[in-house]
């Protein structure tokens, strides 16, 4: 890969990550993702709600985006490790 690529790329994450933070805590802060959109568009009969009586319990790791890709794994294998250690949905 050329320098040139490689500059862009990291421009490219840096805006991502700079963006990423200007939006947090704010109401915008979810409409970045393609999931927030697809659930917001999506039919709500498809969408499974907990009743009161179901005991949900999730652990989730905050992206930062301006990590590299082990950083990530790295994120993820704790998530899941916690998530058995606790007996929780990963």
């Amino acid at each position: 890969m050329s320098s040139k690529g490689t500059l862009y790329e990291k421009l490219k994450r840096k805006s991502q990550a700079l963006f990423s933070e200007a939006i947090n805590n704010t109401p915008l802060q979810f409409s970045a993702y393609r999931s927030y959109w697809n659930y917001k568009f999506s039919n709500s009969s498809q969408i499974r709600r907990a009743s009161p009586t179901d005991k949900l319990h999730y652990i989730s790791e905050k992206p930062n985006y301006g990590a590299g890709v082990g950083h990530q794994l790295a994120n993820w294998n704790a998530g899941y490790y916690f998530s058995r250690y606790y007996d929780l949905t990963f």
